[in-house]
């Protein structure tokens, strides 16, 4: 623990591992003294040491969790290179468009005065959409400061959890994706807490924030 303290370059998991290493030298047991933790150890990392403890498999099953990381990372790493490119293509696509409004369509509006002949309906509709953002830039920042806000929020609560997760599920390509990962993650997590011995009951309850701290 001294060791690992010392190599740690996070400043918050430095400190937690040395009031672990603390907390051991007291007595106390490795999942109670991670326990304390909870940002830095999620539960389902202490219910498989406590098991683990209990067992006398606490190696092995640290071995296991070691696997199980390197498992998840490539996951996570192949679930983000698919989601590049279209991330890519979203941002483009939001650049190009601010760059037509608020410079392009301006530019054509006085040439387009200069002609003095009547627009085709998408060309007015279009113009007049420019004109529209332009004269109400304030309040649309405003809005948006405020959408961020409550949008923040409500990603918080049960209700904004499940209902942006369905929504996840509902894009194309990228919900059946998403699907897929999340499945993977949670059978994989499922198999990993029956080898170190946490019971089935209490297993799925586990598996649904599988992340650990080094990894956010």
């Amino acid at each position: 623990m001294s060791i690992l303290s010392e190599q740690t370059e996070d400043a918050q998991f430095r400190k937690g591992i040395e009031q672990i290493q603390e907390d051991i030298n007291t007595g106390k047991t490795l999942a109670k003294s991670f326990s304390k933790f909870p940002k830095i150890f999620p539960q389902l990392f202490i219910s498989m040491v406590r098991a683990a403890e209990v067992g006398g498999q606490l190696p092995q099953i640290l071995k296991l969790v070691s696997h199980y990381l390197q498992e998840q990372d490539k996951l996570d790493k192949k679930l983000k290179a698919a989601i590049v490119y279209p991330k890519f293509v979203f941002i483009f696509f939001m650049v190009l468009l601010v760059g037509i409004l608020f410079f392009l369509v301006p530019n054509f509006e006085e040439t387009f005065n200069t002609l003095g002949s009547e627009l085709p309906a998408p060309t007015q509709l279009l113009l007049d959409f420019s004109r529209f953002v332009l004269h109400n830039l304030v309040y649309e920042i405003l809005g948006i400061v405020a959408f961020s806000i409550c949008y923040k929020r409500f990603k918080r609560t049960d209700a904004g959890v499940l209902f942006l997760d369905k929504l996840k599920l509902r894009i194309p390509v990228l919900g059946d994706l998403t699907l897929k990962a999340s499945l993977s993650k949670f059978f994989r997590t499922l198999k990993i807490l029956l080898q170190s011995g946490v019971p089935l009951i209490d297993s799925p309850d586990q598996c649904t924030n599988p992340g650990f701290y080094f990894q956010t």
